[in-house]
């Protein structure tokens, strides 16, 4: 992953990216079926606006692996990815769905609930696909809450601020 101040672009995309990632996962996934997680930690120098997700080596330095003998192109398709500020360095405690952190129902008309079984919620945020809050609300260690969301119909990420840590759930106004 590259993160840059400013937008890149390249003539053509056959060509390897020609910038140095500050996050480099040297490992191969395999996984035909699931999902996988990837992650990373950048100490930004401040600035940085874009991020570039890809290869950056020459074909001379770019492993392949064959996973079928007839040949032809692999594919990654990515999904949830999330860019935060982490004070101090720290990494932001995820709440698993272990500890109860409910959204529902979603997809919906803007009209969804929050429950949270096990942790007392403190504050929800909403963030649209420009990584702009564009709604919030102190919870003060509530367990339930009922959002009536006006933005326009999209792609949204919930962000639930328990006393464990942060839930982010994407959510779908239709």
């Amino acid at each position: 992953m590259y993160f840059s101040d400013t937008l890149i672009s390249q003539p053509t995309t056959n060509a390897n990216l020609n910038f140095i990632p500050q996050i480099v996962d040297p490992n191969y996934e395999t996984d035909t079926l699931n999902w996988v997680l990837f992650s990373g930690t950048f100490n930004a120098i401040g600035g940085e606006r874009y991020l570039i997700i890809g290869n950056f080596n020459d074909s001379a330095n770019t492993n392949v692996i064959t996973v079928r003998p007839t040949g032809g192109d692999a594919y990654y398709y990515i999904d949830d990815v999330d860019v935060h500020y982490c004070p101090s360095g720290e990494g932001v405690a995820e709440v698993s769905d272990e500890d109860g952190v409910k959204l529902y129902p979603n997809p919906s008309d803007g009209m969804f609930h929050i429950e949270s079984g096990k942790s007392k919620m403190k504050r929800v945020n909403v963030i649209n696909l420009l990584g702009e809050n564009i709604y919030s609300k102190e919870l003060l260690g509530l367990n339930i809450s009922t959002i009536n969301l006006t933005a326009p119909l999209g792609v949204y990420f919930v962000e639930v601020e328990t006393e464990k840590g942060v839930m982010r759930k994407k959510f779908v106004k239709e």
